[in-house]
């Protein structure tokens, strides 16, 4: 966090897109916005991973969108934050809700938006967690086979993650989902 806040918001910052956009997204998703108001702290990270996704969307920069939408998946998951932004950050959530889902499923629906730039962006790990972030909402609301199908597709790409970059052939070591 306080490293973080070291960083300054100057020209050189948002000159570089890239940095500007991990910057936000950093802040974001790792919960660096050091506000000892839990409210004010989810606000903040919000804040970050919805400037993180229209930034990336407008410019094409498929990793961070895809990261993004993953990221507020994740913070609408949770109880307390999901009532805090649709309080505080309404109108925002009906920009990221152009297809006008039912609130209770919009963090599934972020989720998925998020496999399809991630299949696109072809970037095996980072589909992984979001079939985690994915199966983590069947979980929640009681679609517990899904659940476990989605959980044991991110287990199956972490091994393909693994095979292709550690070249771990070992089928002893493989991920399964546990029976």
């Amino acid at each position: 966090i306080e490293a973080i806040n070291q960083v300054k918001h100057d020209e050189a910052l948002t000159a570089n897109a890239a940095q500007s956009l991990y910057y936000h997204y950093i802040k974001g998703s790792a919960g660096l916005c050091g506000d000892v108001d839990p409210i004010n702290e989810i606000v903040c990270e919000f804040d970050n991973l919805y400037t993180c996704w229209r930034l990336s969307a407008l410019n094409g920069y498929i990793y961070f969108e895809a990261n993004s939408l993953q990221g507020m998946a994740e913070l609408l998951n949770v109880p307390l934050a999901s009532e805090v932004l649709y309080d505080r950050r309404s109108q925002a959530l009906r920009v990221l809700n152009k297809e006008e889902y039912p609130d209770s499923i919009l963090p599934l629906q972020l989720a998925r938006k998020a496999l399809e730039k991630f299949k696109e962006y072809n970037d095996i790990y980072q589909i992984a967690g979001v079939y985690r972030t994915i199966g983590t909402w069947l979980n929640e609301n009681g679609h517990y086979i899904d659940a476990v199908d989605s959980l044991t597709k991110a287990l199956d790409n972490v091994n393909k993650h693994h095979a292709l970059y550690y070249k771990c052939e070992d089928t002893e070591d493989r991920l399964k989902a546990y029976v």
